[in-house]
């Protein structure tokens, strides 16, 4: 699980450096930092999970981790739909 979360960090981290240089569209500018801000809660959450286990706190922190998983899921999905029609 860690592995994996080194990993869609490097890649999040680069595709933020790689949208960030495409010219700048008004829909696609407003959106593009939304994965990126979710991704720095993911990992936040996702040790905060790790601090807290056995503590009553540990069982609303996964949650909220699963919760944010699924929203940077959806962003993405909205920007990688954005870029697409922007190239069409």
């Amino acid at each position: 699980h860690r592995l994996l979360g080194y990993l869609l960090c490097f890649l999040f981290l680069s595709w933020f450096i790689l949208v960030g240089r495409l010219s700048p569209e008004l829909t696609l500018s407003r959106i593009k930092n939304l994965p990126v801000v979710l991704l720095l809660l993911q990992v936040a959450l996702g040790i905060s999970c790790l601090l807290f286990a056995g503590t009553p706190l540990f069982i609303w922190l996964a949650v909220l981790h699963q919760l944010n998983g699924i929203m940077l899921l959806l962003s993405m999905t909205g920007v990688l739909y954005l870029m697409k029609n922007r190239n069409a």
